[in-house]
């Protein structure tokens, strides 16, 4: 084995090895872009939302929500990305700069209380707006004069900041600028049209939620905006996306590295569960690799993971859960 063949867990995102629950952010990570597979509705869905914004000059005009909808762990946040990330070199081809703003995690991460108890949309929307106005500032797009104007009204109105941001970074002569905002997972309506109302223009807020195709659909209906809502939405896996998945991660690793295959009957057993989601296939497969390294004497290219080895697996995963308790 040479030095660059290393023995890998072929389903941990390549550079992220300590910490497997990442997913794909190819703004972020540009080598991510290549780690896509077609499944679970991303390429259509992809494609649907490159047709929604066919015309990125026209945020120059108005602001723009783009809403990822579908099941927990079917691929929303990686979707999302990849969007944010074609959404920033589009914007480049048409004078503008797209910078994105990641406040997702860290408005949700603040949200929750000791009890668990998430708070109101309005704090939720003005913690939001407060954390970009931070990163407007801190990144050099507004004054700091601006930043100490703007963060007065932004906890109890936000839309009076989002009206006045394209006219703060324009002083700055950051007239160029569009903000791209990753926005905390939300799966109520209110919410998410609140930011389809918002005034001004230059922005574009990104959202995702666990909504079904036509909850989508009746997003902003019966409102009049300038550009309506960008909707798109990723689903359950069918049996052939399974499998194409688990070829497609394995090809990709085998390029320059060294782990066991999976044996075909796991493989067929895998793709029969039912509804299952790309994050539950992943965490799945990510388990039997990892207890494989622990347990296989001979983990390389030669040898097979069968499905006795996903028991084992599972079993010693239920032990040790028990064991916790």
């Amino acid at each position: 084995m040479t030095a660059a063949h290393r023995r890998v867990n072929p389903f941990v995102i390549p550079g992220r090895e300590d910490a497997p629950r990442s997913v794909l952010c190819p703004w972020r990570e540009p080598d991510h872009a290549g780690l896509y597979v077609e499944i679970d509705n991303y390429a259509p869905a992809f494609q649907q939302f490159k047709d929604q914004f066919a015309s990125p000059q026209l945020l120059k005009e108005a602001c723009r929500l783009a809403l990822v909808g579908g099941e927990s762990g079917c691929g929303k946040s990686a979707l999302r990305n990849m969007c944010a990330h074609w959404l920033e070199e589009e914007l480049g081809k048409v004078g503008l700069q797209g910078k994105i703003f990641d406040l997702a995690k860290e408005v949700d991460a603040l949200n929750q209380g000791l009890d668990g108890a998430v708070i109101d949309i309005k704090a939720r929307m003005g913690r939001v707006c407060s954390g970009l106005v931070k990163k407007l500032a801190a990144g050099d797009f507004i004054e700091g004069s601006a930043r100490d104007d703007l963060l007065g009204p932004a906890a109890g109105a936000p839309h009076e900041v989002y009206a006045e941001l394209a006219a703060a970074m324009a002083d700055k002569d950051r007239e160029d600028v569009v903000p791209i905002l990753l926005l905390p997972a939300s799966d109520m309506r209110a919410e998410v049209e609140r930011y389809l109302q918002m005034p001004g223009s230059r922005i574009v807020f990104f959202a995702e939620a666990v909504m079904s195709t036509n909850e989508l659909s009746r997003i902003g209906a019966g409102q009049t905006t300038d550009m309506p809502p960008a909707t798109v939405s990723v689903g359950t896996l069918s049996p052939a996306d399974v499998e194409l998945f688990i070829a497609t991660r394995t090809e990709q690793r085998k390029r320059d590295c060294d782990f066991p295959s999976l044996h075909k009957e796991l493989v067929e057993y895998l793709a029969a569960w039912p509804n299952t989601t790309v994050a539950a296939l992943q965490g799945h497969l990510t388990g039997v690799y990892d207890h494989a390294r622990r347990t296989f004497t001979n983990y390389t290219n030669d040898t097979t993971i069968t499905k006795d080895d996903m028991t084992d697996y599972t079993m010693n995963w239920i032990n040790n859960m028990r064991a916790r308790r």
